[in-house]
């Protein structure tokens, strides 16, 4: 019954079209909007192909007021995925050719999320499908801020709304974390990881009855993979996205698909050079309600997977949806899919396997890595090295690489992979640049390989802390605020490249012991019969230092002093009566052998009575 309950819950996921606002007409050049997700709604029709990934790569730009705009591309794509992933509000700047109504500027907006999310673009688990099903809404406003040389200069700030909160998507990424470093650990192969990840969602989950009888809000995350990992409550849309994430991150080709008329999701995903269908929602249907095998709907073929639809003969509840469904999947991946369901028995199969790695983490310096590959069968038997060919994929930069191992097509077939990382190389030439009194601001080499930033550790009593995190490769130097004044304080600077949420981090750097000056003296000045007093606030200080002048550039200097750390103040005596003078102060600190001066004081004057 579940597996039928999925279904119905699921109308909200699917129907390809977009609900628009039923508002006041906007002017033609801004307006503030709301759109929701085309694949769940099914209010209005879809405008003509935009369900369709556009073929143009290359978008073109121009500058104006200190931002870039561009046309649809690939330029435009990478900065929408990456705003998209922080969760956060942000801005795009695009050119188009039309002025944008509320209608046009929401089809523009799906039609760069589609874009955007095609799978070829995909590199990461958080971008492709994952980002295609996790927004429910958007909150928008466009701007148009000129017209010029055929284009329309428009600024789209972007607020979405996705099925989970940002906060609990980060307890997603922690769960997801610790799985796949758990089954990367693991001996296991290829078909034993994807089923481990098919029964720890089956094992943690239940199916959310209850969200069939309510429209509450207070259920969105049944549809995310947060209703899968955390909460253990969840529909189709939460099992599949799921599935796909934690599968991704572990390096396989996985693929969410959804029907139209049956309103439901599951999963395509490559074993051994074809493709399988994938079911999690119910197979956990049936072994929540004892209704039959557990692995009826894993990795199976298409004729198997509607074995138990409305239509037994074309599938309902596993038709892909039409147009954009039915024709893309059958045209990118119709000749991978099996005839046959995976078989999981035979031992001629690499993907059933077990392969290992000699070493799974490297340090990148410039050269390719290749570590050695051992085979062996599920029982334990080494396969010979003649019985299979390697090859490594991006391989020499800092990053997930991954070794291929393919089958001779005698005694074993297909292929299988392993992952192994690459991470950035230990930092160097850690110096100061610029020395203040609570700030230093500290310079280094940049590092080679891809990174992606840096972070910058200050020692506690018993502890380093992070002080600052520079989300730039190209960055030397970063300033560090809120030090005490006087004192000395030990740094340490690594490199780190982001693979999904998580950062892979470089050794490192040797330790900078840097001390920050001590605070500017704050002085007054008084005058009393050919005299004047110095005096001046207390810091943290071995000495002060006291230059008394004829001139405001201190080139007629009078009188100099050299005074203690308890002495705040100095009476200047045997003056000329009648003459302006100027006075400055400056503290000094001696630390670990070295002097440190601050700034002088703000120049004061005085006319001497």
């Amino acid at each position: 019954m579940k597996k039928h309950l999925s279904i119905l819950l699921s109308v909200l996921m699917m129907l390809t079209a977009v609900i628009l606002p039923a508002s006041p007409a906007l002017a033609a050049d801004s307006g503030s909007n709301t759109v929701k997700n085309p694949y769940y709604f099914d209010d209005v029709e879809m405008p003509s192909g935009s369900l369709q990934a556009i073929a143009e790569t290359k978008a073109t730009s121009r500058s104006y007021n200190g931002h870039t705009y561009y046309t649809r591309g690939e330029d435009l794509y990478k900065i929408f995925t990456k705003g998209y992933i922080t969760r956060s509000k942000y801005s795009i700047y695009v050119l188009t050719t039309s002025v944008f109504s509320d209608q046009s500027s929401a089809y523009y907006l799906i039609d760069t999320m589609n874009d955007a999310s095609e799978d070829s673009r995909s590199i990461s688990s958080l971008d492709g499908d994952y980002m295609r099903w996790s927004w429910k809404d958007c909150n928008y406003t466009y701007t148009r801020m000129k017209y010029s040389d055929g284009y329309y200069y428009y600024k789209l700030d972007l607020n979405w709304i996705c099925w989970d909160t940002s906060e609990q998507e980060k307890e997603v990424d922690k769960v997801v974390n610790e799985l796949v470093r758990k089954i990367e650990v693991m001996n296991l192969s290829d078909y034993e990881k994807v089923k481990y990840v098919h029964d720890y969602i089956c094992d943690g989950t239940t199916y959310c009855d209850a969200a069939l009888t309510t429209t509450s809000s207070y259920f969105d995350y049944v549809y995310s993979p947060y209703g899968a990992l955390v909460r253990g409550n969840v529909v189709c849309q939460g099992y599949s996205t799921a599935f796909y994430r934690i599968c991704k991150e572990l390096g396989f080709n996985v693929r969410v698909i959804t029907s139209d008329e049956g309103c439901h999701a599951w999963n395509l995903i490559q074993l051994n050079d074809s493709f399988y269908y994938v079911d999690v929602t119910w197979d956990d249907s049936n072994i929540d309600n004892s209704l039959g095998d557990a692995y009826q709907y894993f990795l199976v073929n298409y004729e198997n997977l509607i074995v138990d639809d409305s239509n037994k003969t074309i599938g309902y509840e596993h038709l892909p949806e039409a147009p954009f469904q039915t024709d893309y999947y059958y045209r990118n991946y119709g000749s991978k899919i099996d005839d046959y369901d995976y078989n999981r028995k035979d031992s001629s199969l690499l993907s059933n396997c077990v392969v290992t790695l000699s070493n799974y983490n490297y340090t990148y310096n410039g050269s390719s890595k290749t570590p050695q590959v051992t085979v062996t069968t599920s029982g334990g038997a080494y396969i010979d090295e003649g019985e299979y060919t390697v090859s490594y994929v991006k391989n020499v930069s800092t990053g997930v690489a991954k070794a291929k191992i393919h089958g001779n097509d005698y005694s074993y077939s297909g292929s299988s992979f392993r992952q192994f990382r690459i991470r950035p190389a230990k930092m160097s030439n850690l110096k100061i640049k610029v020395r203040g009194a609570e700030t230093l601001t500290l310079k280094w080499t940049a590092a080679k390989g891809n990174v992606s930033g840096y972070v910058i550790e200050r020692q506690e009593s018993d502890y380093w802390k992070p002080v600052k995190t520079v989300n730039s490769a190209t960055a030397t130097s970063a300033k560090i605020t809120g030090l005490a004044a006087a004192k000395k304080h030990k740094f340490r600077i690594r490199a780190f490249t982001n693979e999904a949420k998580r950062k892979l981090y470089g050794a490192y750097s040797a330790e900078l012991a840097a001390s920050t000056k001590p605070k500017r003296p704050v002085v007054k000045l008084s005058t009393k019969k050919k005299s004047i007093t110095v005096k001046w606030g207390k810091v943290s200080a071995s000495g002060y230092q006291i230059q008394v002048s004829k001139s405001k550039n201190f080139k007629s200097i009078v009188r100099r002093y050299s005074v203690g750390s308890s002495t705040t103040s100095k009476k200047v005596k045997k003056l000329a009566r009648g003459r302006k003078y100027y006075v400055r102060v400056r503290a000094y600190k001696k630390i670990s052998g070295n002097t440190f001066y601050s700034q002088w004081s703000k120049v004061k004057s005085i006319k001497c009575k």
